[in-house]
């Protein structure tokens, strides 16, 4: 949408980032200024979660050697990719940008310190940040049933902050 104010014409741009895509719109709406963002099941330390994932892949029921191999990958696939800090990007927000999180309470596929890190550096900001939970785990992929739910939510924010 496109606000005018005195001949000058604002766009009102926002970006929602869903699980994976949570931190790249975090990073996107640093780098280029985009006025509203919304976060849905996000998260920061990507090399941990990405450790996580193999743990939460492989099981670690019986096998004492999967949390230690999951993390040394997650670190050195971070490494190796050159993956950003998303939470130095959060702290980059400014105070025209609205942020609103959405974390699931009962997340078993993200580790509760990668949620808190990005919740504390988005805090840290100087954006005008909502922080919410909802019940239940992560998302199960683009076909569960909560996604219309979650997007509906995010516009009902969008307008109500007029972006």
């Amino acid at each position: 949408a496109a606000v005018i104010d005195q001949g000058v014409t604002y766009l009102r741009i926002s970006i929602v980032g869903v699980s994976l895509g949570a931190p790249f719109a975090v990073i996107a709406a640093a780098e280029h200024d985009i006025p509203g963002l919304a976060v849905i099941h996000g998260f920061g330390r990507l090399p941990q979660v990405i450790g996580q994932q193999f743990i939460w892949r492989w099981g670690d029921e019986d096998r004492f050697w999967v949390r230690p191999l999951a993390r040394v990958l997650g670190v050195v696939l971070g490494w190796v990719t050159g993956l950003p800090s998303v939470e130095q990007h959060a702290r980059q927000l400014r105070a025209h940008q609205r942020v609103l999180m959405l974390n699931a309470d009962d997340d078993e596929r993200i580790p509760p310190a990668a949620m808190q890190s990005l919740s504390s550096a988005l805090r840290a900001s100087a954006a005008q940040v909502q922080i919410e939970s909802e019940p239940g785990d992560h998302l199960s992929g683009e076909s569960d049933p909560r996604i219309p739910l979650l997007l509906q939510r995010t516009d009902r924010w969008r307008a109500e902050q007029g972006l």
